[in-house]
């Protein structure tokens, strides 16, 4: 048996620190943040400056403020994301029919954002890596006319990592089927979008470690200003209800909604949905004009002024923190 470990042999799960920013949480229910996930960044820095003293040589090496960013990159919404209170705060949660619950993350609650803490095992270790005091600052969701949904989600993280070996971190199995490019459908103003080719949908929080002086790691964070986009293609159609060049051209803001839902009813029923709104039309481009071997497409980059996300879920309680 070889003793080199491969990416497949490392998980990468997730619990909300619920006995406060950086603190050890009392929460040990792994969660995953979707499909195939991989931890694309983890990196940490001292920020080491050298002292000099009339040499070319330091006199000292001396560390600052620690820095930790990270960064994920998983397919689909397999698990439901319940990583979004990062992002947006604990949601408010409404009993839609017998077990099924619509859980609304938004800004209007005044929620704040919670902290997570990544765990990092890797098979045949007795050990695992823990990234503490994990904090969102943007999230992408890119979707496609021919896969399911691409998240990226990035961050920072408060301290230095560690290694434990008190618990048994592993990835729960998917409690959700993968949704398939078939399972979505982006709107306009409450007009499906005919032959929609790809969206992109952008969540900036723009969230910021905060030090404070005798701290040489993070002692709490904020998140900035609030930068939500949404662009997307499509293939122009005779007869069609969305005219993206109109909507360029008129330059008033509109409506979008990415809804995914797996079209089950009663209790088996699954959605994820993103409510866009204030988008105004920043960019547009068109291609394939006169070309024999090419659609004709139009190109539509926005930004908006705010963005809210549902999951709809047989699960009465989401986890996360109380505020």
């Amino acid at each position: 048996m070889p003793s080199t470990r491969g990416g497949h042999h490392g998980d990468v799960a997730y619990v909300f620190e619920d006995d406060g920013f950086n603190s050890a949480p009392n929460d040990t229910d792994f969660k995953v943040f979707g499909g195939n996930t991989v931890l694309d960044t983890f990196d940490g820095s001292h920020q080491a400056v050298r002292i000099f003293n009339a040499e070319r040589y330091a006199a000292n090496i001396i560390e600052q403020t620690f820095d930790g960013a990270f960064s994920i990159t998983c397919e689909n919404f397999t698990e439901p994301p319940w990583w979004l209170a990062g992002l947006f705060g604990q949601p408010n949660s409404t009993n839609v029919a017998g077990n099924l619950y619509d859980h609304t993350y938004d800004l209007d609650n005044n929620n704040d954002p919670v902290s997570l803490r990544l765990y990092l095992p890797t098979d045949g270790f007795n050990e695992y890596k823990v990234i503490p005091g994990a904090v969102i600052a943007s999230v992408t969701v890119d979707q496609g006319n021919d896969s399911g949904p691409d998240l990226t989600i990035s961050g920072a993280y408060a301290s230095e990592p560690f290694t434990e070996s008190s618990l048994s971190p592993s990835s729960p199995d998917f409690a959700e089927e993968s949704f398939v490019n078939r399972d979505a459908t982006l709107t306009v103003d409450g007009n499906d979008v005919a032959r929609a080719q790809s969206t992109t949908l952008s969540i900036e929080s723009n969230t910021e470690m905060i030090g404070e002086i005798g701290a040489e790691d993070a002692v709490d964070f904020t998140p900035r200003a609030w930068e939500p986009s949404l662009d997307f293609e499509k293939i122009i159609t005779v007869g069609q209800t969305t005219d993206v060049l109109t909507l360029f051209s008129d330059a008033t803001q509109f409506a979008t909604t990415l809804d995914y839902n797996n079209g089950e009813s009663s209790d088996a029923e699954y959605g994820v949905t993103f409510d866009v709104s204030g988008d105004f039309p920043g960019e547009y481009s068109e291609s394939g004009r006169n070309d024999p071997e090419a659609d004709l497409t139009e190109d539509l980059s926005t930004q908006a002024e705010d963005v809210d996300a549902t999951i709809t879920e047989d699960a009465a309680n989401p986890p996360g923190v109380s505020p």
